[in-house]
């Protein structure tokens, strides 16, 4: 048991120190377009440090032939609360609006962006879909296998985010980012099937 639980540690210390290199060198410039406060760029470095966490982990554990998924239900819960503290300081952390915005039609506001600057274009679709890719990777442990299912908890989730947006005045109501929150959900929910569970048991 002892050695278990320094081998998990090593390995947690090995992905922070991964993430904190990997935030720095490729991700904290952008980041600071969006917001300068500390919270989010320490809760950016959790997240990211407890998906490859919980990937090492599975890459491992998918080696045995009695292998499932509900083993790891501990690593699952702590990324979703590190997940979920993550999206809350990107919703009061980063820069206000002046007045309430919404956006109900679809791709109106993504190319508006393209027209007005490419890299904010590239950095709206890159961040919104990828944002929700963990949420995918966790629906498959708390949700029966059911593309209805996964599409709900997708699209609340997101409508959920852009209405405390909306009323708080943190960001435009937006329908593209609901979109691409649930594309990007569901690119979480495939690379876990396909590359974790491949003919394994969920």
């Amino acid at each position: 048991m002892t050695v278990k639980i320094l081998k998990q540690i090593g390995i947690l210390l090995a992905c922070l120190i991964t993430s904190q290199l990997i935030m720095y060198y490729f991700v904290d410039d952008y980041i600071i377009n969006v917001a300068s406060s500390p919270i989010i760029f320490i809760s950016g470095r959790l997240i990211l440090a407890t998906v490859l966490w919980i990937v090492v982990n599975l890459l491992f554990g998918a080696r045995k032939s009695n292998f499932s998924i509900k083993n790891y239900r501990t690593q699952f819960v702590s990324f979703y609360i590190i997940y979920l503290v993550f999206l809350v300081s990107i919703l009061f952390f980063k820069d206000g609006v002046y007045h309430r915005q919404y956006n109900f039609i679809p791709l109106l506001n993504l190319f508006k962006y393209q027209n007005v600057n490419n890299d904010i274009f590239i950095i709206n679709i890159i961040s919104n879909i990828f944002m929700f890719i963990p949420l995918g990777i966790v629906a498959l442990l708390f949700i029966k296998n059911k593309l209805f299912n996964y599409l709900q908890v997708f699209l609340y989730t997101s409508l959920f985010i852009e209405l405390i947006q909306f009323i708080f005045k943190r960001g435009i109501f937006d329908i593209d980012d609901i979109i691409l929150n649930t594309i990007g959900g569901f690119i979480g929910v495939y690379l876990t099937q396909k590359f974790l569970l491949k003919k394994k048991s969920i």
